[in-house]
Formats: C-alpha cells, sequence, structure tokens
C-alpha cells in the first residue's frame, strides 16, 4: 500500500481502502515508491527517471552524452534497496554520474559503514552546513561518522561523498 496507487485509483466506493499511520519503514518504503509525491531528500517528484525521459524539453544530456536508466521495481512489484546497490555496484566500475535527481544518491552516504544508520536529514543538514559555511567538509563529515556504532566508518570518504552531493544539489 505504499506506493499510494490504490488510493489514487479512487475505485472504492465504499472508502475500504484507506492510508493507516505508517511505521518508519513503511514510510521510507513510500517514500521511494510513490513517485507522485516529492521526496523528501529531493523535492522532486518521481524518483530521478523523468529528467532522462524529457531529453527533449529538459536537455539534460547534450549531444555526445548518453543517459542510461535502470528504472527496478514497477507498481505490483517489489525492488529491496540490495537490489538497487547490485546495480550501483555493477556501474560504478564505469566512472557513471549518477543523476542528482535520484533519492537513492543520498543513500550511499546514509550507508556508509552497511548499516544504514545515518539519518538523510543530518546529510541534508550538514550539505546545507558546508554550503554556507558554517562548518568545513571535514568537520561534516565527522558529525556524519556520529550516528555510527560499529566504527566502519570513512569520514575521507564522507568527505569524498558530501562534496560530490553538495556539487549535485547546489541549486538547493
Amino acid at each position: 500500500m505504499e506506493c499510494g496507487c490504490c488510493l489514487k485509483a479512487d475505485v472504492c466506493p465504499s472508502e475500504a481502502i484507506w492510508q493507516p499511520e505508517l511505521d518508519w519503514r513503511r514510510r521510507l518504503r513510500a517514500e521511494f515508491s510513490d513517485a507522485s509525491v516529492p521526496h523528501p531528500l529531493t523535492g522532486v517528484r518521481g524518483r530521478g527517471t523523468e529528467e532522462m525521459k524529457t531529453n527533449d524539453v529538459t536537455a539534460r544530456y547534450p549531444r555526445g552524452r548518453v543517459g542510461v536508466a535502470a528504472e527496478l521495481g514497477r507498481p505490483g512489484t517489489r525492488t529491496r534497496l540490495r537490489d538497487v546497490e547490485k546495480v550501483i555496484k555493477t556501474v560504478i566500475p564505469f566512472e557513471v554520474d549518477f543523476e542528482k535527481d535520484n533519492p537513492v544518491c543520498a543513500l550511499e552516504l546514509t550507508t556508509m559503514c552497511g548499516h544504514g544508520t545515518i539519518p538523510f536529514n543530518l546529510v541534508r543538514r550538514m550539505s546545507k552546513a558546508v554550503r554556507s559555511k558554517k562548518l568545513s567538509l571535514e568537520q561534516a563529515a565527522t558529525v556524519l561518522g556520529k550516528p555510527c556504532v560499529c566504527g566502519v566508518f570513512n569520514a575521507r570518504r564522507a568527505q569524498a561523498l558530501l562534496k560530490e552531493y553538495i556539487a549535485c544539489t547546489e541549486d538547493e
């Protein structure tokens, strides 16, 4: 029910379909599966693929540049984050640029140690703090590592990813 398709179809005359209050896990699923509402990480409707599908209007990919999308999951089927991770790990060696409006890109920072303990909002706050010169990249990376309890967090890698994330989201 996280995708909201049944509710949007509005075909139930007896209101038998309703949206219950979602716990954090289901809310996270909803944020990634309901493409009709803006994602909290990007503020953009959809999941980052519209820009390439409408390239004739957006001109995201200029002449001589190729855009490739891997669209995982459709209404009625599911995709797990581990499936997304497999695709990302497969294409990373080719030094690809990821679509900045795709919320999956921010997951690279939030799951750095493999446990997914770094909150999305913390990434956003740290990127804003660096952008407004309140913190250095090094300081922001240190703050991002605090929720990591396993000690595997790589602060130098976090700095590089945060710098990349800031560059991708400059117009926010």
